[in-house]
């Protein structure tokens, strides 16, 4: 959900507190959301990335696809 808000451009962290990302593990059940979690987390550090701007249009439009839903 953090990275949900995040993607949106919501404040996580109250007090000015900087978000923390946690390293990959067995957070969840289903196995679908780990891919949802790492695009999440592709798109957030894009600019670390050699992303075509194509890329970049159809990654933020599954964050978003997948925020909302």
């Amino acid at each position: 959900m953090e990275l949900c808000l995040l993607i949106l451009g919501e404040p996580v962290c109250s007090n000015d507190e900087s978000y923390q990302f946690r390293i990959p593990g067995a957070y969840h059940l289903a196995q679908w959301m780990g891919k949802v979690i790492y695009c999440f987390k592709i798109y957030h550090f894009r600019h670390q990335f050699k992303l075509t701007p194509a890329e970049t249009c159809h990654l933020l439009e599954f964050c978003l696809f997948t925020s909302h839903t």
